[in-house]
């Protein structure tokens, strides 16, 4: 989605919403951990395409950490 709509402070938001809303879902669900490092990951991308790279990789890092 970030690259694809060259808008990645857009994408990041939509990113952001979707890990608040996997947060208010069931967090025992098998699948929650995988979809927040993905999450992370493609924030971390729209977050190097916005010159931060720093917190780009802190969330690639807390992605592979879950």
């Amino acid at each position: 989605m970030t690259v694809q709509s060259d808008k990645p402070n857009e994408a990041l938001k939509l990113f952001q919403l979707a890990q608040f809303n996997l947060t208010t879902q069931d967090s025992r669900h098998e699948r929650t951990q995988v979809l927040n490092a993905w999450l992370d990951v493609d924030s971390a991308h729209a977050l190097a395409m916005l010159d931060h790279p720093g917190r780009a990789r802190d969330l690639i890092s807390s992605a592979g950490n879950g």
